[in-house]
């Protein structure tokens, strides 16, 4: 993940973490897949052995989760995800709002997704739906928690630009596989490109190239698709571990 930051600190803190394997829903990929590249970037969801941790800065219940079947025990009493085939662990959870980005490293042999264990269409649907009704949960229990404890947002930081004008850019901070521990003759209708207009290329030239990230700090991780055969469900760990790895490297 490091090797190519020429940093001889984030080498060595790399070298010492004692990285673990876990569970993750590949979400989807960010880039077109071209062939023969090194890794490829995906969106992941890390999946819990457990209800999440309340944190209520932020307003998260231990209830904003979802089980995946065969586990069957939520608090709520939400209806289980079912993959395809059979998840092989009893105790896991999807978490609300509960996602990174990570490279996956390439396989010359590439990977055999008849062993991928799937979420079909019809999941996704009940998986996006309770997300909606835990995403305005979080927004109202936070709204409450600052209300009681006084909170107020931190005073936004005056940005100068090159042409000397100030401008306020304030910033909102919240906190399936296996993975181990990614030309001057224009004409005025040419200058007066929109910025929604530049947005909307950007969008379609994230189709190709994924979309404008500090890629090396990504974690870059190995991937399997037969979790049962690399990891035994009581040794399924916090997800919260992974983002402390990546934390002390980056």
């Amino acid at each position: 993940m490091v090797k190519d930051l020429n940093d001889q600190e984030a080498l060595s803190a790399a070298e010492a973490i004692q990285t673990k394997v876990y569970v993750v829903y590949l979400k989807n990929e960010l880039e077109i897949p071209f062939p023969n590249k090194p890794w490829y970037r995906y969106k992941i969801c890390p999946i819990a052995p457990s209800l999440r941790a309340e944190d209520r800065d932020e307003g998260y219940a231990a209830d904003m989760c979802i089980p995946i079947f065969p586990n069957t025990s939520h608090p709520r009493g939400r209806t289980p995800l079912h993959t395809e085939p059979v998840f092989p662990y009893s105790n896991c959870y999807h978490w609300a709002e509960f996602q990174t980005n990570i490279r996956v490293r390439a396989r010359p042999e590439g990977f055999d997704e008849r062993r991928a264990i799937m979420l079909k269409g019809p999941e996704k649907v009940k998986m996006n739906r309770y997300w909606g009704d835990d995403i305005t949960r979080m927004d109202e229990l936070q709204r409450q928690h600052r209300i009681a404890t006084g909170w107020q947002a931190p005073a936004a930081q005056p940005e100068i630009s090159d042409s000397s004008e100030v401008s306020l850019d304030r910033h909102h901070t919240s906190a399936s596989a296996s993975t181990s521990s990614v030309n001057s003759g224009s004409s005025c209708a040419d200058s007066a490109l929109s910025e929604e207009s530049e947005d909307s290329v950007g969008a379609v030239m994230n189709i190709f190239a994924g979309p404008n990230q500090d890629i090396i700090v990504l974690p870059l991780v190995d991937l399997w698709l037969d979790l049962a055969e690399n990891l035994k469900q009581e040794d399924i760990p916090n997800p919260l571990d992974f983002f402390k790895e990546r934390d002390a490297v980056v």
